[in-house]
């Protein structure tokens, strides 16, 4: 498979965390390990680029194959919204949130 037709996903890792009933209980940062645990699970065996982006600074390191963004004093929202700008030729981008600013 050539570069070129490799999905990218950009996922809102706090925004999914939130939609995961057994993830959303849990008040520490371990939540986001958790999550990226899954979701390794899940892309395994797919050729995909994922990029897991957070709110805030990170707190322990996370080891993943995946890129994980942190906003540090931004909102998620707006470094998502800035990446989405920077690749608008990329047709194989996927975006994962149910934040309405990134929808529109």
């Amino acid at each position: 498979m050539k570069a070129d037709n490799i999905i990218t996903y950009y996922i809102d890792g706090n925004n999914l965390i939130g939609k995961i009933p057994e993830l959303k209980k849990i008040k520490d940062n371990s939540a986001r390990e958790k999550l990226i645990y899954s979701l390794q699970r899940f892309f395994k065996d797919k050729k995909a680029k994922v990029i897991v982006f957070f709110d805030g600074f990170p707190s322990e390191r996370i080891n993943s194959s995946f890129e994980i963004v942190y906003s540090l004093n931004k909102k998620a929202d707006e470094v998502i919204k800035k990446r989405i700008d920077g690749s608008f030729k990329n047709k194989n981008l996927i975006v994962v949130s149910s934040d309405l600013e990134i929808y529109s």
